[in-house]
């Protein structure tokens, strides 16, 4: 179901690159982690998993919670108001 949810998003980029840290969920196959790490790379235009702490389970709430557009966030500045 969630990679039929990210297959319905616009994408911003058909480039994607590749994980720079382990995908590893002990809730997840083997699979759905890189799966879902190429989808939300085409969907935000840029890979969130390189933020520090930030995992695949933690972008899928982001994609879900504030959808794929990051303008209103340009700057880390402009991120302080995000848990407002």
């Amino acid at each position: 179901m969630i990679r039929q949810a990210l297959q319905r998003l616009p994408t911003l980029t058909n480039q994607i690159s590749a994980p720079v840290k382990p995908m590893r969920s002990p809730h997840r196959t083997r699979a759905q982690p890189p799966q879902w790490h190429q989808a939300l790379n085409q969907v935000f235009g840029v890979d969130l998993i390189r933020v520090p702490t930030l995992g695949i389970d933690t972008v899928l709430v982001l994609a879900s919670e504030i959808g794929p557009d990051l303008s209103r966030f340009p700057s880390a500045r402009s991120t302080r108001h995000f848990g407002s």
